[in-house]
């Protein structure tokens, strides 16, 4: 039951040696992809944010763009109105026309 198993050991201690003699010469240059690889991720998320930052900026300047065209929209149909009633009432909204009286 316990024959001779010396062969056996030492076949499987010098496999385990050259795998870690292997994994020892490799590590160095594993480490250094893996340092590439993050710095890759670090430079590309700092570029990701900066393009985020002049979205969020170009967001701005659209919702500041459709809040004044929504004035604009308000002072449009404002003056419309004014001017269909100025012409069915006779009342002016400019300067030096009738003020709010009704032509009659």
């Amino acid at each position: 039951m316990f024959g001779d198993s010396g062969e056996d050991i030492r076949t499987t201690l010098a496999n385990f040696s050259s795998i870690t003699t292997t994994f020892d010469d490799r590590l160095p240059g594993m480490l250094d992809e893996v340092d590439t690889a993050l710095g890759s991720i670090n430079s590309l998320t700092e570029d990701l944010g900066g393009f985020v930052d002049r979205a969020e900026q170009s967001v701005d300047g659209v919702d500041a763009l459709l809040a004044d065209a929504g004035g604009l929209t308000r002072e449009l149909r404002a003056r419309r109105w004014a001017t269909t009633a100025s012409r069915s009432t006779g009342w002016s909204p400019t300067p030096g026309g009738r003020s709010l009286s009704c032509a009659g």
